[in-house]
């Protein structure tokens, strides 16, 4: 039988898409799809999120409406916004979001290249191989990319690697791919865990990489030479306190998911925790922090 997932569907501004994306991850939606659609007014979009047949949908409604009214207020969100929602077929949304699913470089040697998708001859960039199914992880998103630069900055060989909220895999698999020795990545969605370790098996790094279902909490005992986590605002600040129990002493915490708008309010915390900022990289309405401990 055919599943079927749950599209919810948010009319807002095209600047707002970033914020509305990574709302809709949040509430649990496995994939996202940003369109343009007739009937939005000039200047919108339409940005669609799929929930499993399992989630409750209507709490899942109420608590975007509620974040979505909160981003308004923070003026990351335009007022106005419209949320739908509708039950369809998984291949009706899996084959037109790949389609806009294409090869992109990142920083000086990285390449995101889908499966599906023909890799250009002569290339010579570290080819991240990436199927992402219903997890996120494209590097399509600022926050991804962001991460991925830093990675690519940091990484020299050799490296202990914690990836919080995996995802696709994609972070954890670009880490060993540049170099890292062992890589620990985390999810809690046992779906993504499923589909990052397909992955990790394509890429051929299933000998770095290990996957573990859990939270950050779940990896108190590990030593890290990099810390990443591309989460939600709050998650970052959340798991703040314990990174230097896991990060080694002349390690690096990068994170993103935090939009432009609560830069300074996060970037303040991170140094009252005992960091100091390597690099911070703003694309597209989200930052990206790169720092070490004091």
């Amino acid at each position: 039988m055919s599943k079927h997932w749950t599209e919810i569907a948010v009319e807002t501004s095209a600047e707002a898409a970033d914020v509305v994306t990574q709302l809709l991850v949040g509430i649990g939606c496995a994939g996202t799809v940003i369109a343009h659609a007739s009937g939005v007014p000039a200047g919108g979009v339409v940005v669609k999120g799929y929930l499993r047949e399992s989630v409750k949908v209507p709490a899942c409604l109420d608590v975007l409406r509620e974040r979505l009214q909160t981003a308004v207020e923070w003026g990351v969100v335009p007022s106005g916004f419209r949320v739908t929602c509708q039950r369809i077929p998984e291949e009706d949304w899996v084959e037109g979001w790949k389609a806009q699913f294409q090869p992109l470089e990142i920083g000086e040697r990285l390449l995101i290249q889908p499966t599906w998708v023909e890799l250009p001859s002569g290339c010579r960039r570290v080819v991240v191989w990436i199927d992402p199914g219903m997890a996120f992880g494209t590097g399509q998103h600022a926050t991804t990319q962001g991460c991925l630069e830093f990675l690519e900055r940091i990484i020299r060989g050799g490296e202990t690697v914690l990836d919080v909220g995996t995802g696709s895999g994609i972070l954890a698999i670009a880490a060993a791919k540049l170099g890292a020795e062992r890589v620990m990545a985390l999810d809690i969605d046992p779906l993504c865990l499923e589909v990052a370790r397909e992955n990790v098996a394509r890429n051929q790094v299933s000998d770095e990489v290990f996957l573990l279902q859990g939270s950050f909490a779940d990896a108190l005992r590990v030593r890290a030479d990099v810390v990443v986590a591309n989460l939600s605002t709050a998650d970052v600040l959340d798991m703040l306190p314990q990174v230097p129990r896991v990060l080694k002493p002349s390690g690096t915490f990068i994170a993103s998911g935090v939009p432009s708008s609560r830069r300074w309010e996060v970037e303040a915390a991170w140094q009252e925790a005992g960091f100091v900022m390597q690099g911070v990289i703003e694309r597209e309405g989200w930052v990206t922090f790169a720092a070490h401990l004091r």
